[in-house]
């Protein structure tokens, strides 16, 4: 099967942005990820209005839907829905299963994709949210887990016998920022968080084989407007795969302090921190109280316990805090980590402070709760570091090392929001998430990326309900952990390619880059600069190269535009939507809204 057209590209002269990036990106170690308004047409019925001559035949295309009950997706009859504004003369044969992900067995749900070629396949079942009133994070994590064990198997099997052309991943208010939402859902929005890590790294798999798209869906569909948002996204072939694509619900045309989401199609792309930092977010360290750092003999939890205490050296006032290392068996393994908790314990005796090496398994919720009971109502900090590793291509992975990943990291950092929520704990200052890169697609961490991108989304929930909550997405340190004993040969592997290590203290600074922008999530790595700039050079022969390309073009200079970045690019329809989280930003201070010609391309890459 074809892997759909060729990307119709359009070739730009990017040789006077190459320098200003280089200068851009230079020594800088903390990145956002930002959502831009990119305007496209709706699909139509008698061709696709992207394409200038595509004839007065259309392509009739087999569409599987696996289905959600809440709306997005068509009954078992193919109404409703996002068909109900799919154009019919390009609808072969339809097939909706209605079947529950927790009642559909792997079998039967390869019997059915083996039934025939499929040009379209649509994952529905995540856009299946946890009802407005669960209060249970196990409600949640059943409903995640059924699903992504499902396309698990889903997408093992389509790697192997190859029978579709283009899979559609939909979730429901995954990345909303609007507190109202936040605050009517409840925790049910960050259900399926975790499919656009998932989703970003099993593409460097399928690569030329299948195209992948992302849409992260309203949560009001009740006017048509939408329903042909995603619609469109499902059956529009240019530019398919190549971007992440958030619809967010109508909101005012002007701007107003309760409403701060910006109605529209928004498109992923990578930015620096520079511009938010302008908001200088003061962090400072609590005089006093618990601060809990899970994974608490690991190497990030004694960089941070050192971190804190270099804190409370700069600061004018005594910081007598007990801090807590938490971890299941307390075991220090010797040489740097030994000799960092020596360090510690050292400086804790100057400080005036408390530091222990304490027990828990922070995968059992019941020890969880207990053990936020037991140190409630004193609790002002909280850094989630723990996780495991259990990675493998696609090929090779199990059901059982997902579970592994998840349990340690997402599923404790929920069990850790539940205890918060019930004990009081009125002095909480912050609740860090240790998040990683991999979110944004690293080959063969398929379950370590959705692991963490679930993490991105309850530090989203819990700032849109004016609760602490930020999730650091970490890249490579390169003086801690595994890679500290790394031989030279694979060192120099990883140092030449994309993303380096990273030594402590420039890991340190982007932390305090990021905590300067009091976003909810942003990341922490160090760019090969003159290897990304070369990358956006490259023509891309895929939609999964495509998709890098987008993501950074934002800082990054290309030469290659697809056909809906294209349209975007001419119109420079650019607003980022998250700033306005931040009331110190105006709608005055965006980048303006340009109308130039349809077809009139630019000479020259707008940097902004």
């Amino acid at each position: 099967m074809q892997n759909g057209p060729k990307i119709d590209l359009v070739q730009l002269d990017n040789s006077s942005t190459k320098e200003p990036a280089k200068e851009h990106l230079d020594g800088n170690m903390c990145f956002a990820m930002e959502w831009y308004r990119e305007r496209v047409p709706h699909e139509y019925e008698g061709g696709q209005i992207m394409s200038k001559d595509r004839g007065a035949e259309s392509k009739k295309e087999d569409v599987l839907i696996f289905a959600d009950t809440q709306g997005i997706c068509p009954d078992a009859r193919g109404d409703g829905g996002f068909m109900w504004d799919a154009p019919q003369d390009r609808v072969g044969f339809l097939k909706v299963i209605t079947t529950p992900a927790a009642e559909l067995t792997e079998e039967e749900m390869r019997r059915v994709v083996n039934s025939r070629a499929w040009d379209i396949i649509v994952w529905g079942y995540s856009a299946e949210n946890a009802p407005r009133s669960c209060t249970d994070v196990d409600v949640i994590i059943k409903l995640h887990m059924d699903a992504q064990r499902l396309l698990l198997a889903l997408s093992k099997h389509l790697l192997t016998n190859k029978k579709c052309n283009r899979l559609v991943v939909l979730t429901q208010g995954a990345h909303s920022v609007e507190p109202r939402e936040h605050e009517h859902y409840g925790l049910g929005l960050v259900t399926h968080a975790n499919m656009i890590g998932y989703l970003n790294s099993i593409r460097f798999e399928f690569a030329e084989q299948m195209r992948i798209q992302y849409v992260d869906c309203p949560t009001i569909l009740d006017w048509p407007e939408k329903t042909r948002d995603i619609m469109s996204e499902i059956f529009r072939e240019e530019g398919f795969g190549t971007n992440n694509v958030r619809i967010n619900p109508m909101a005012p045309t002007e701007p107003r302090e309760d409403f701060v989401t910006v109605e529209g199609r928004f498109v992923q792309r990578m930015v620096t921190s520079k511009l938010y930092e302008e908001r200088k977010f003061r962090w400072l360290l609590p005089k006093k109280g618990v601060i809990l750092i899970t994974g608490g003999n690991g190497s990030l939890a004694m960089i941070m316990g050192k971190w804190l205490q270099a804190q409370a050296e700069k600061s004018p006032y005594n910081h007598p805090v007990t801090i807590l290392f938490v971890s299941r068996s307390m075991k220090i393994s010797p040489g740097e980590n030994q000799k960092m908790w020596d360090e510690i314990k050292a400086n804790a005796t100057r400080l005036g402070q408390t530091v222990e090496q304490v027990a828990c398994d922070f995968g059992d919720k019941a020890k969880v709760h207990e053990f936020l009971a037991q140190h409630s109502p004193n609790i002002v900090g909280i850094i989630h570091s723990a996780g495991v590793l259990r990675d493998s291509t696609l090929r090779n992975q199990t059901w059982e090392k997902y579970q592994e990943v998840y349990g340690s990291k997402s599923h404790a950092a929920l069990y850790i929001h539940e205890a918060l929520m019930a004990n009081k704990n009125p002095d909480l200052y912050f609740y860090w998430m240790f998040s990683s890169i991999a979110v944004h697609g690293s080959m063969g961490q398929s379950n370590y990326a959705a692991s963490n991108a679930m993490l991105d989304g309850i530090a989203r929930h819990r700032r849109a309900i004016g609760l602490p909550g930020t999730s650091i997405q970490w890249g490579a340190w390169g003086e801690a952990g595994m890679a500290a004993n790394m031989d030279k040969v694979n060192r120099r592997r990883v140092n030449e390619g994309p993303m380096p290590y990273f030594t402590n203290r420039e890991g340190l600074k982007g932390l305090e880059a990021g905590l300067l922008t009091d976003l909810p999530t942003f990341s922490v790595f160090k760019y090969n600069i003159d290897y990304l700039l070369g990358a956006a050079d490259v023509q891309p022969e895929s939609a999964m190269q495509q998709f890098m390309q987008n993501q950074t073009q934002k800082i990054a200079a290309p030469m290659y535009l697809d056909q809906c970045c294209r349209i975007a690019f001419q119109r420079n329809m650019t607003m980022p939507s998250k700033m306005l989280v931040c009331p110190k930003f105006t709608y005055n201070e965006y980048p303006k809204i340009v109308n130039e010609p349809w077809y009139d391309i630019p000479d020259g890459y707008f940097y902004p």
